[in-house]
């Protein structure tokens, strides 16, 4: 019975140090993604009275270690847009204020979709995040929305 309780005490710190390494191996990442739903005008609550083209959109900040960044933006439409883009906007909180220190811009044309990612050098010791803008035209609509990741810190 002694032998037992030995074994299984055994076992559980083997798995909780198990746990702990795969941990400290995880990937520093935040996202965000929206999508409206179908014909219904509603995201998340709030009502729409304009038709939109944009239907799923999304940011994404991953942290790819020794100070490299790698950002990223989404943008699809609900049909074939003459023009749609998405503006990936890479954040420092300074002083306690983010402040803009990379922009990248992707296009396509007669698509539904566009989408870009890059990976950036940025300072180690600091808080950073990702801010989209997403923009789609057609022959008499324009449909514009944003989104936000959480914040990582860059270590």
């Amino acid at each position: 019975m002694k032998t037992l309780k030995i074994l299984l005490v055994a076992l559980l710190f083997i798995s909780l140090s198990a746990t702990v390494v795969m941990a400290s191996d995880a990937i520093n990442e935040a996202e965000a993604t929206f999508k409206r739903e179908m014909g219904s005008g509603v995201i998340y609550g709030m009502e729409s009275s304009q038709p939109y083209i944009i239907d799923e959109w999304r940011a994404r900040i991953r942290d790819l270690g020794n100070g490299v960044v790698e950002i990223h933006g989404y943008t699809r439409a609900n049909q074939i847009a003459n023009y749609i883009d998405v503006t990936v906007i890479l954040q420092q909180k300074i002083n306690g204020k983010w402040v803009d220190i990379h922009s990248q811009k992707y296009v396509n044309y007669y698509s539904n979709s566009v989408s870009g990612t890059k990976s950036v050098s940025v300072a180690k010791g600091s808080f950073y995040r990702v801010r989209t803008v997403h923009k789609a035209t057609n022959n008499v609509r324009e449909d514009t929305t944003t989104a936000v990741t959480p914040e990582i810190y860059v270590n």
